[in-house]
């Protein structure tokens, strides 16, 4: 995540030389500020937690959707995404 944010600031910035080019990337991956790393560190952990808890893709990507507090998934969003599947709802 850290990278794609890095990439994308990276793109968006005109280069004219390839020194110019090299200055341009330190200056990508400096913009992307320690808040913001931290918050994808703890989106990465709740998705590593929902894939060792056994949960697919689908399930993992809900989950890690609605999560927003702690680094991993919490019993009650788990069980909050199985009854909207026996309710039928689809779960996005």
């Amino acid at each position: 995540m850290y990278w794609g944010y890095s990439k994308t600031r990276y793109r968006q910035v005109k280069k004219t030389s390839f020194p110019d080019t090299k200055a341009k990337v330190v200056e990508a991956l400096e913009a992307c500020s320690i808040e913001t790393i931290r918050r994808f560190c703890n989106r990465m952990f709740r998705w590593m937690d929902a894939y060792r808890k056994g949960l697919s893709i689908k399930q993992a990507a809900w989950c890690v959707k609605k999560q927003k507090r702690h680094r991993t998934i919490s019993k009650k969003v788990m069980d909050e995404w199985d009854n909207m599947q026996k309710e039928g709802k689809e779960g996005s």
